[in-house]
């Protein structure tokens, strides 16, 4: 039995326009986070023996600067949706 709730669950979508949609907001997305990548490789991590409240605090601080980069370098595409 599939539970099928469409307020929880996502459900199959069959509409072209909006698979296309979705595949136009995932890969901006995927800009971002290879931004965030680029900006701070997350191997550094590894090696980040501090309290783990201290890397929550770096990564909001990666994440701040990736914005401003965003924001100052030139935005990401716009989205037609």
């Amino acid at each position: 039995m599939v539970y099928q709730d469409p307020i929880h669950f996502s459900t199959p979508i069959t509409d072209p326009q909006t698979v296309e949609k979705q595949n136009q907001i995932r890969a901006r997305h995927e800009i971002v986070n290879g931004k965030i990548k680029g900006f701070c490789p997350l191997h550094i991590f590894l090696y980040f023996r501090h309290d783990p409240i201290k890397h929550n605090k770096c990564f909001f601080t990666v994440s701040n600067i990736v914005h401003l980069m965003i924001e100052y370098d030139g935005p990401l595409y716009e989205l037609d949706i």
